[in-house]
């Protein structure tokens, strides 16, 4: 995003967004209101040819306190079970952690990979089970890996 201001009031006066990229969008800034004694925001904004106007706007003092997040807190909920792993020796002195799990009432093997944001399920293995594949997206941790493309939808992932 490229933006400029006024070097005299440090008022901003234009945005660029994407400004190399094929959704470059020009925002520009066309006039100030005062919201509290000191205090201005954007009132008036253009946007290739649709103009917006905040017509009301009020203030009120906050807190400190209202600004801080809640603290963060982790849970995990494993049940009463266990779930064995096996540690399938790769023949080059490493071990791949291996996971017997239940997609839409068949049994796969999945690798544990605990550094993913995803399951993947490949291509026979999905069609089989019967993935419902969302369409138009991809898989962003495997980008450029044509065999790890699509996101999908199962009815049911047990171990």
């Amino acid at each position: 995003m490229d933006v400029y201001e006024d070097p005299n009031s440090g008022a901003f006066l234009q945005a660029i967004v994407d400004p190399e990229g094929p959704a470059r969008t020009v925002v520009s800034v066309d006039a100030y209101a005062d919201v509290a004694p000191g205090k201005k925001i954007v009132s008036q904004w253009t946007v290739g040819s649709l103009q917006y106007v905040l017509t009301t706007m009020t203030s009120q003092r906050i807190a400190d306190a209202d600004l801080l997040p809640p603290q963060p807190t982790a849970t995990w909920s494993f049940g009463g079970g266990t779930i064995p792993i096996d540690l399938f020796d790769l023949s080059t002195q490493a071990y791949e952690p291996r996971v017997e799990l239940t997609v839409n009432g068949i049994t796969g093997v999945f690798v544990l990979d605990t550094g993913t944001q995803s399951i993947v399920l490949f291509d026979n293995f999905a069609r089989r089970v019967g993935v419902v594949a969302i369409d138009g997206a991809d898989f962003s941790s495997f980008v450029n890996q044509p065999r790890y493309q699509g996101y999908g939808l199962v009815n049911t992932l047990r171990r």
